[in-house]
């Protein structure tokens, strides 16, 4: 009697560790596939960072191309403004060479006048 119940015992341990193997291997293949699930959600956030690090070049890159553009259109209008106060200044320096020589015209036409004068007297 005896050895049945050891080899009845034996059975039963050999099934409970053929049992708890099974449980271990399904724990084992539900751990596997949790990893890949987690590799795939590291993936796709390495992506979406990359993607966004992307934007944020692309945003940086507009952001200083706007501000250049601004820096740009500034000067340009203060080159403009510059012309114009150039040629305002061109224009004043001609009126008054204008001026001097019309200065000068009558400055003449005084002295001829009075030597006409003085010659009539």
């Amino acid at each position: 009697m005896a050895s049945s119940y050891e080899v009845y015992g034996e059975d039963s341990q050999d099934e409970a560790m053929g049992r708890q193997i099974e449980l271990l291997e399904k724990e084992k293949d539900r751990l596997e596939n949790e990893l890949r699930e987690a590799n795939g959600r590291i993936t796709a956030l390495e992506t979406d960072r990359r993607n966004l690090s992307n934007e944020v070049k692309l945003g940086n890159e507009q952001y200083l191309g706007a501000n250049l553009k601004r820096e740009k259109d500034g000067l340009l209008g203060k080159l403009v403004e510059a012309d114009g106060r150039i040629t305002e200044v061109k224009e004043v320096k001609n009126l008054k060479t204008v001026g001097r020589g019309l200065m000068n015209e009558l400055v003449n036409v005084q002295r001829r006048n009075e030597d006409l004068e003085n010659q009539l007297e």
